[in-house]
């Protein structure tokens, strides 16, 4: 059996793999920078940043731990592209819906006019 076009030259595959690269760097700018905010708010205790930043990249190593076996059944059962559409939809609401505490209380604060 021989095979017409293979690899960058097939547009699904080129789809695929900006997909899988700008999901990847997505999730680790969002990681770098969640672990930075949390190294910045415990500036004064070295063991208060050592233990959130171990308990926040635990957080997000979770998931992959707890779904794996469901995503194979899923990407046994539906198309990569609706996996895809789906996850990534799912992943924006979740990320969208993240608030930072303190920044909505400064933004109160100077609404108030304090």
């Amino acid at each position: 059996m021989q095979r017409g076009t293979l690899g960058l030259r097939t547009r699904g595959f080129r789809a695929f793999l900006a997909t899988q690269f700008l999901g990847a760097l997505n999730d680790n700018a969002f990681k770098y920078l969640l672990i930075s905010m949390i190294v910045f708010r415990a500036v004064g205790d070295p063991t208060l940043a050592s233990r959130q930043t171990s308990l926040a990249q635990g957080l997000f190593a979770l998931p992959f731990v707890i779904f794996a076996a469901w995503a194979g059944v899923v990407a046994d059962r539906w198309g990569k592209t609706a996996i895809f559409v789906v996850a990534k939809a799912v992943e924006a609401c979740l990320k969208s819906s993240w608030k930072n505490e303190d920044c909505c209380k400064e933004s109160e604060t100077k609404k108030a006019g304090y």
